[in-house]
């Protein structure tokens, strides 16, 4: 696995496996440079300037292209800069290794230091979360242009959708820092408020469990053709129903922890809105008859890659209401059971 990753950046860091040749071949080098200088001086003296035309050039690139990969970095070095206190940090997208994208987020040896990185590992985030109750727990986030991530089939590297290309001319990433709190109770309520930019007439909403094949839809409005926004509040439940269960659960939630994802779609008719263009992921787990669900979601949007695949890709502007996302999608949690609600 090392000496595959490391063929695909060698252009720029050299293959791993040669780093230690490094020390032994100076040795060599200046071995052969000194004979040839004390034989004859001459001879030493071109071996020297032979080797700096050979090496100056190739490692002035070289050192171009480390430089514009640090100056790429630089975004994820200020985002933690307003945390106060001690905290615990998540780094979204981290992959199984800490540091994959995030180069800053080291941890001292101890785990002792004011800010702790993690990687994000959805609904056990609580875990460690409770477990480190006397620090604040914050999410760190990258947004990327889609251009610059991995998509199956379009690029020979085969890296997961969503990952990061190696690349000389890597982008400039916006990197946000965000709180995390628990929202908890025995049912959850989930309100949509949903944007229609394209002015489609039919809006719809769903949702559904990433580990599931089960999604509800709702038809919010036929007769959009305009811009405006649009409301439905979904409620989801735990456990068995009970006889006297409230009637209408948008979602009976099962299995201990998961992924709770809530979505839109736009089209000309309802049977046309039923290809979801933006939504929104929340982990959760349950305990007991409760249930904890971790804000801030994840929003998404859907892409056309290259070849025509359709892939969901982070995108901060879903959140933002930035003017030149696709859509817009709200989602408010708030727990049915009164004095429920636990922020950390």
């Amino acid at each position: 696995w090392g000496s595959w990753v490391s063929s695909l950046v060698a252009s720029w860091g050299g293959p791993i496996y040669f780093v230690p040749l490094y020390a032994p071949l100076c040795i060599l080098m200046a071995t052969a440079i000194l004979a040839a200088w004390k034989r004859r001086r001459g001879t030493g003296i071109v071996l020297v300037v032979a080797l700096v035309i050979a090496t100056v050039p190739a490692a002035v690139s070289r050192i171009d292209a480390n430089h514009r990969l640090s100056v790429g970095q630089q975004p994820w070095k200020g985002s933690t800069a307003a945390i106060k206190g001690r905290a615990l940090v998540f780094v979204a997208d981290s992959s199984a290794y800490l540091m994959f994208y995030n180069p800053f987020a080291a941890n001292d040896p101890k785990l002792e230091g004011r800010l702790l990185y993690a990687t994000d590992r959805g609904a056990a985030n609580i875990d460690l979360i409770n477990r480190l109750h006397d620090r604040t727990p914050y999410i760190q986030r990258a947004s990327l242009p889609h251009d610059a991530l991995s998509v199956p089939l379009d690029n020979p590297a085969r890296f997961p959708p969503g990952e990061l290309q190696p690349t000389e001319h890597p982008p400039t990433p916006v990197v946000t820092v965000t709180r995390i709190r628990i929202v908890k109770g025995a049912a959850l309520t989930l309100r949509l408020r949903v944007r229609n930019p394209a002015g489609q007439r039919t809006v719809s909403a769903y949702i559904d469990q990433s580990d599931s094949r089960t999604r509800r839809w709702r038809t919010l409005t036929e007769h959009g053709a305009t811009t405006g926004v649009t409301e439905t509040t979904w409620t989801v439940g735990a456990g068995d129903p009970g006889p006297d269960d409230e009637p209408e659960w948008a979602v009976r939630l099962h299995g201990l922890s998961g992924t709770l994802v809530v979505g839109a779609a736009y089209g000309s008719t309802p049977e046309s809105a039923r290809r979801p263009v933006v939504r929104q992921r929340f982990s959760y787990r349950v305990e007991g008859s409760f249930i904890e669900l971790l804000t801030p979601s994840r929003p998404e949007v859907a892409r056309t890659t290259k070849t025509g695949r359709r892939l969901w890709f982070y995108d901060s502007r879903a959140l933002a209401g930035d003017t030149d996302a696709p859509s817009k999608l709200d989602v408010t949690v708030r727990p049915i059971t009164a004095g429920a609600n636990r922020h950390q």
